[in-house]
């Protein structure tokens, strides 16, 4: 068999849509032609790359495998850098174990002086350490129980256990013959209750004021100029996009806050509550505000709980920033899972830019394709 690996074209999209189609499955309708066009080409920094930012693994005429570079930019001690994050790569079953996947990464890593990943199985990983990758600081993911209900733990349990068959044997005995999930609920309601009237807290008017807005505008673009320098790399949160990321985000629902103290854009926020399909969480998207503003961080974090309030299961967020985690772990949120993200680097003088600031990445869970629909039976 010989199979040619190549930069798609802009008629290859059909075909595409076609393997994603059949390779995708239920994941599909959320990676579809109105993603595809906000992902790659009306991303404001899809111009950095000649042609579509997608690589293909081709039997013939047929796609098998395929392996996608979502553009971005990256700031490393103020210099800013074309950047990558590598997305969607996926093999046609028939044709795993022939390296195809190793064959893409190669590929797609000549495309930018960084590419990075935030989270990946671990067969992925050891493809980007087979092309002298740097792994990056490592960032936490903090959840806070809401409200339990029945059903969202019959789900959680039954999807963490899809991939095992006699865990999933021994979910299925204790769900739906021992009733475990109502047990397990109706147990944790009320202390869950207790902590919330143990914890509870007046806003701090001296914190600011928390609005809601549409879309992002020159007051972002301030307040990333005020506080972007405070990390030692990062993709810039300015309008430009916070914009593009959220507010024109397709399938997926985000809402905006900023707030204002003193006549001036403190902080903002990105709050997106789950889709149906998924698990019932709430999730803090984005926070963006000053690492010594502790008042400002508390404010966001205290203003997102009370807007997620009973309605969601759990509360989740994901960050590098050590500052946001004390204001989770100060409202009752608490490390449940570490990430390790990496960067293929372009060369010496870009690997020796990314390690100079390893530890000092600005990741979120807007970063990456980390927060897009994940369906749960």
């Amino acid at each position: 068999m010989t199979v040619d690996v190549r930069q798609a074209i802009e008629s290859d999209r059909p075909a595409v849509a076609a393997y994603v189609a059949r390779i995708y499955g239920e994941y599909a309708p959320y990676k579809d032609a109105e993603r595809f066009d906000w992902q790659y080409v009306r991303n404001p920094y899809a111009k950095q790359f000649d042609g579509l930012p997608l690589w293909l693994a081709m039997d013939g005429e047929t796609i098998i495998g395929q392996l996608g570079v979502q553009p971005g930019q990256v700031c490393i001690k103020g210099q800013m850098y074309p950047a990558g994050w590598m997305v969607d790569l996926i093999v046609d079953p028939a044709y795993r174990g022939q390296s195809l996947g190793q064959r893409l990464y190669s590929q797609a890593a000549t495309s930018a002086p960084f590419l990075l990943a935030l989270t990946m199985a671990p067969a992925f990983r050891r493809m980007g350490e087979k092309l002298g990758c740097v792994t990056l600081a490592p960032l936490a993911q903090f959840v806070r129980p809401a409200r339990m209900s029945g059903d969202a733990v019959r789900r959680y349990i039954e999807h963490r256990t899809r991939h095992h068959r006699r865990a999933r044997a021994a979910a299925r005995f204790a769900t739906r013959v021992l009733q475990a999930h109502h047990v397990l609920s109706m147990a944790a309601n009320p202390v869950l209750a207790v902590r919330d009237w143990s914890r509870r807290s007046r806003s701090d008017a001296a914190a600011g004021e928390i609005a809601e807005v549409e879309r992002f505008g020159e007051e972002a673009d301030a307040l990333w100029a005020a506080v972007g320098g405070e990390h030692g790399a990062g993709v810039p949160r300015d309008a430009q996009y916070l914009n593009w990321r959220y507010t024109n985000c397709p399938h997926l629902h985000y809402r905006c806050f900023v707030l204002r103290r003193d006549g001036c854009v403190r902080g903002i926020m990105v709050l997106r509550t789950a889709l149906s399909v998924e698990l019932p969480a709430g999730h803090i998207v984005e926070v963006v505000a000053s690492r010594s503003d502790s008042d400002t961080l508390d404010a966001l974090v205290q203003y997102a709980v009370e807007h997620f309030g009973k309605s969601v299961a759990v509360v989740q967020c994901v960050s590098s920033m050590p500052e946001l985690h004390m204001s989770l772990k100060r409202a009752g949120f608490r490390a449940r899972a570490m990430m390790h993200p990496t960067c293929v680097c372009g060369g010496e003088a870009a690997k020796a830019a990314c390690e100079s600031v390893r530890d000092g990445w600005l990741f979120s869970a807007g970063d990456h394709d980390l927060d897009q629909v994940w369906a749960v039976a």
